[in-house]
């Protein structure tokens, strides 16, 4: 089981809903980038004693669908990695105007990811990268 606060829970939880209302739909590059966002802000500022969420990182990386219009295709997606209050490493995956929170071992299997499938950005690099491409991803787009 995951085990974050619920304050984490339900920040990630408005942020997919904001995202989804701004995107008119399932951006998850932007529910993304501002889940990191507000992840990394509540990390820097928690209070003594609060876990330590560790590296907050935007993830894009090519998934196979399991339900909808993706089943079983590989599309581009975009989700946030952090640690949980046990110091595992999970997914916060805030797109559809849903939160989905899961371990990230356990995200990789159920959507067939390898390393290969993926490209992870640190909170300063993303921001770079997204300003000179003027996209929030994927950026593999722009890579030669």
């Amino acid at each position: 089981m995951v085990m974050v606060s619920l304050f984490v829970k339900n920040g990630v939880d408005e942020i997919a809903k904001i995202a989804k209302d701004i995107a008119g739909g399932g951006n998850c590059m932007a529910a993304a980038d501002a889940a990191a966002h507000w992840l990394d802000a509540e990390n820097r500022d928690r209070p003594e004693g609060a876990p330590d969420l560790g590296e907050v990182v935007i993830v894009h990386g090519y998934p196979v669908g399991t339900g909808g219009q993706v089943k079983n295709i590989r599309y581009a997606h975009a989700w946030v990695e952090c640690d949980d209050m046990n110091g595992r490493r999970i997914v916060v995956d805030a797109s559809n105007g849903k939160a989905k929170i899961m371990v990230r071992e356990a995200y990789y299997d159920l959507a067939q990811l390898t390393e290969d499938h993926v490209r992870r950005y640190t909170l300063p690099i993303f921001i770079a990268t997204a300003e000179v491409y003027d996209s929030l991803g994927p950026f593999w787009e722009y890579e030669t």
